[in-house]
């Protein structure tokens, strides 16, 4: 490694860490810092908040240059994947070729390829300017929202019209797509001009241009978390027998884990089982959803918010609270501004539109998502979860858990997802055995190789017993979204359509009769009341808190439920094998 004037010398670094750690403390506004010998690291110079010219000299890996806010940054080589990803500023010169999604979801900056591109390019560009230099093999500019993006090479891939101007080279414009395009007239060539500035190619007024048009956002369909329909019980935990001590000490003595209440004496310290998943923000009116935040602001539960239930007026009061903001496809990643004052992230997978899985363009490949947790926690220092339907819990799992994620949420069948009418799914159906067999099979992996990596349930509890049953399976939270549900006056009815919910609590559906900050005081009440009833059952168990649950204290009532879950049978006391 080598500064500019003044040098110190060199200086042998391996590893990212080592790299990125030499780049923070060494690199100096104004200055110049030099490495070279770079063979394939990931991450380097992600997420650095500095300023300076920085000379990279050899072949990056993966995520090089992601989250770039104000360094100007020359690469002497070729790069990886997701070059220069959800970039926010600076300036990107790299003189090799480089790997699939460069540029993708970048929001403000400019980035220069010489070399050629060996997938996509500028996938969701929010703004900036982006010029390729070489051919781009994949599509350019999918799903853009703003930006320019110049490319003097062939195009091999599909150039589709979005939110995104594209500029190409005459020559290599298929004749068909000739078409779509047009030159630029006087004040637009003057216009890119000063965009581009000394990257301007010579004949740039014989360039075609694919105009920018406002493109749809595709949001993935509103589900409403489940409450079990009218507010059944549901039939996978009924299946499952707490063993209580009927000689237990029940009275207000016992000590009890969850011994605070909400607004009395001091304030909880130790974290709660619970967590309010974005599911249930995303259907409800801003008013409801303002009465949510707020109840997560005074009991300290964490939230899960995703961008399109996060309106402007909540910014100011997600800064004072836990929360984790949520990727989901097809467009994932959250405006810089909410991520900067997030507790960690979380990667959606269940997302669906028309039935169908969305994917991720940064998970394509299973060591993916070890790669994006990695920038995640060890660049940003956020906490990881990521939220998966059940029923692939067993592929699923121990990539989750090997991944380095901080928490793993299973959706259930309980919680219906990808259907248009909401509570549409018959409510804890015999599909739900299936689902308590795949958290089980999960907990089997988690034990074994999490490394730390926290099951948490989304789906199939109603009730403060079922909650003691979920915590004793091995969960380390349960939602909260049925509870909230029912306490903002949702009857179960199964009818979630705007104009004719009763509650008035879908966006669309009209004012609710109370004022957000009454319905936030009252969900603090409810709340209050689900611990004591968790408190009492703990209690009635003759355990001191939730720390002593665990698998020991359940039985199975029927012999399906036992050989599932590998519980001992009510009344043999055995478990049930092949």
């Amino acid at each position: 490694m080598q500064e500019g004037p003044g040098t110190r010398g060199r200086e042998i670094l391996r590893s990212t860490e080592e790299i990125n750690r030499a780049i923070s403390e060494r690199l100096k506004e104004g200055k110049t810092l030099r490495i070279s010998g770079l063979r394939g690291q990931d991450r380097i110079a992600a997420h650095m908040d500095k300023t300076g010219r920085l000379i990279l000299e050899g072949e990056l890996g993966d995520y090089a240059v992601a989250l770039n806010r104000r360094l100007l940054v020359t690469v002497k080589g070729s790069a990886g994947r997701f070059l220069c990803w959800r970039m926010r500023g600076g300036e990107v010169v790299i003189e090799g070729e480089v790997g699939d999604e460069a540029a993708l979801g970048v929001e403000e900056g400019r980035i220069l390829i010489r070399g050629d591109v060996k997938g996509s390019v500028a996938s969701y560009l929010k703004g900036g300017v982006v010029v390729v230099n070489g051919n781009v093999k994949g599509e350019v500019a999918a799903g853009g929202g703003g930006g320019l993006v110049v490319v003097m090479g062939e195009v091999k891939g599909e150039v589709a019209p979005s939110g995104t101007r594209v500029l190409l080279e005459p020559s290599r414009v298929p004749l068909l797509k000739r078409k779509e395009m047009k030159k630029l007239t006087p004040q637009e060539l003057k216009e890119v001009r000063e965009l581009l500035g000394e990257w301007v190619p010579g004949d740039l007024e014989n360039y075609l241009l694919l105009r920018a048009k406002p493109v749809q956002e595709v949001i993935t369909e509103r589900r409403m978390p489940s409450s079990g329909g009218p507010f059944r019980h549901p039939t996978n935990l009924r299946r499952i027998l707490l063993t209580m001590d009927p000689f237990s000490q029940t009275g207000p003595s016992a000590p009890i884990y969850l011994k605070s209440r909400i607004g009395e004496g001091s304030p909880v310290v130790l974290p709660e089982p619970f967590f309010i998943p974005h599911h249930l923000l995303t259907p409800l009116n801003e008013a409801t959803r303002q009465a949510v935040v707020a109840f997560s602001l005074k009991s300290g539960i964490p939230l899960f918010i995703g961008r399109e239930a996060m309106g402007k007026e909540f910014m100011d009061a997600l800064k004072s609270i836990t929360y984790f903001t949520v990727m989901r496809p097809p467009d994932p990643f959250p405006q810089g501004e909410i991520l900067d004052s997030a507790s960690g992230v979380v990667f959606d997978l269940t997302s669906r539109v028309g039935g169908v899985s969305l994917p991720f363009r940064e998970l394509k490949d299973p060591r993916d998502m070890l790669k994006l947790i990695q920038l995640f926690r060890e660049e940003m220092g956020l906490r990881v979860v990521v939220f998966y339907p059940s029923g692939a819990a067993f592929r699923l799992t121990g990539l989750v858990a090997l991944s380095g994620a901080d928490g793993a949420v299973l959706l259930t069948s309980s919680a219906p997802y990808g259907t248009a009418g909401g509570f549409g799914n018959p409510p804890y159906t015999t599909g739900d055995i299936e689902s308590l067999s795949g958290a089980h099979l999960a907990l089997e992996e988690l034990e074994g190789r999490g490394k730390g990596t926290s099951l948490m349930l989304d789906g199939g509890v109603a009730e403060g017993e079922e909650v003691v049953k979920a915590l004793s399976m091995g969960a380390r939270a349960v939602s909260l979204a049925p509870f909230i549900l029912k306490w903002l006056g949702c009857r179960g009815c199964e009818v979630c359509e705007p104009q004719s919910c009763p509650a008035s609590i879908l966006e669309g559906s009209g004012d609710p009769p109370w004022a957000w900050d009454e319905m936030a005081e009252r969900l603090i009440d409810e709340y209050g009341k689900l611990r004591e009833d968790v408190e009492g059952c703990i209690r009635r168990m003759g355990l001191k808190g939730v720390q002593e649950l665990s698998r020991k204290n359940l039985l199975a009532l029927d012999w399906e439920s036992a050989y599932v879950t590998s519980l001992p049978l009510a009344g043999l006391e055995r478990r049930v094998q092949d």
